[in-house]
C-alpha cells in the first residue's frame, strides 16, 4: 500500500484538518503522515544559505519523506494571495534536496485542503 503524506503549513485550524484528514484517510486502512512544516523549523532559503551551510539535514530528511510518497494532500491556508511562506520555504529546499529539483513531485497524486479564517 502507498503512504499519504499531509503537508500542514500553519497551526491552529489548518493543523486541526490536517490530524482530521489523517483520521479519515487510517479509517479506510490507507497508511498516512502528517508533516507539520512549522515543526521542522527550515532555515530561510537562498543560494547565500546553501553555499555557506549546505543543505539542512531536515530538508534532506523532507526531501526523502516527499520520495517516498505516492500522494499527498497540502494542507495551507491562502496568505495574500499565495501560498503561506513556510510551503514555499519547505518545497525550495526540497527541490534542492534531490538529483533534479523534479524528483519529489513529479507524478504526484496532489490534492488541496484549506481552512482559512479569513473575512
Amino acid at each position: 500500500m502507498s503512504k499519504i503524506g499531509i503537508l500542514v503549513a500553519s497551526a491552529n485550524n489548518n493543523r486541526n484538518l490536517g490530524d482530521k484528514l489523517a483520521s479519515l484517510a487510517k479509517e479506510e486502512n490507507v497508511e498516512v503522515e502528517v508533516i507539520n512544516l512549522l515543526d521542522l523549523r527550515l532555515p530561510l532559503y537562498s543560494t547565500v544559505e546553501e553555499e555557506e551551510n549546505g543543505i539542512p539535514e531536515i530538508a534532506l530528511d523532507l526531501a526523502n519523506k516527499i520520495l517516498e510518497l505516492k500522494a499527498f494532500i497540502i494542507v495551507a491556508p491562502e496568505y495574500n494571495g499565495v501560498m503561506p511562506p513556510v510551503l514555499n520555504n519547505a518545497m525550495a529546499w526540497t527541490s534542492r534536496s534531490t538529483k533534479d529539483w523534479r524528483d519529489a513531485f513529479n507524478e504526484k497524486i496532489v490534492a488541496l485542503a484549506t481552512h482559512s479564517g479569513g473575512g
